[in-house]
């Protein structure tokens, strides 16, 4: 099915999109506001992954203060990147980071 999106309106830097096939959703881009950094609910990486708890990484929440980061494992963007990203632990036991998946 060839499903067509039109973008709707933009507050805050969040965009409300309708699609052809009547879902709308909303994308997680990078806020543009105030704080600069994404604040919502998105807790998983584009592959389908867990995030982390931003506590459990060590440093970060230090390297990022008022960042919105803390004792949750939201989607965030604390540096600015393209889009909001997480951590998370990859198969060989490690921490890395990803992309979040903004079309839940």
């Amino acid at each position: 099915m060839d499903v067509r999106c039109r973008l709707l309106f933009t507050v805050c830097s969040l965009l409300l999109i309708a699609c052809s096939d009547g879902s709308p959703f909303t994308d997680c881009i990078q806020s543009k506001g105030k704080a600069g950094f994404y604040e919502g609910s998105i807790d998983s990486t584009e592959s389908g992954v867990k995030c982390m708890n931003w506590s459990d990484v060590p440093g970060v929440t230090e390297r990022y203060p008022g960042k919105g980061l803390g004792d949750h494992s939201f989607c965030r963007n604390p540096d600015g990147r393209i889009r909001p990203w997480c951590f998370f632990p990859n198969s060989r036991g490690r921490i890395d980071w990803g992309y979040c998946d903004c079309k839940q």
